[in-house]
């Protein structure tokens, strides 16, 4: 899991390589996110983490991103 800081610290690291390389940074993408992705896993973790999720009476998707994604992260990208 990378911490807000941790996440942030490492931008300005790639933004200060890019500018000590000359190159341009990459244009903003201005793309809308849906929410919404695929996640191959195994079948076998697929059935633990959804009857862990069960268990605690969450949709899997809502379980997954509480156990993976920490408040910090999660209050600044709207995961929250």
């Amino acid at each position: 899991m990378i911490e807000r800081d941790k996440y942030l610290k490492i931008v300005d690291e790639w933004i200060e390589i890019y500018k000590k390389d000359g190159r341009p940074l990459p244009p903003p993408t201005n793309k809308k996110y849906s929410g919404k992705f695929v996640l191959r896993a195994g079948s076998d973790l697929h059935q633990a983490l959804s009857i862990r999720a069960l268990n605690e009476g969450e949709s899997l998707s809502s379980f997954v991103v509480r156990i993976k994604y920490p408040p910090a992260i999660c209050s600044t990208s709207g995961l929250s």
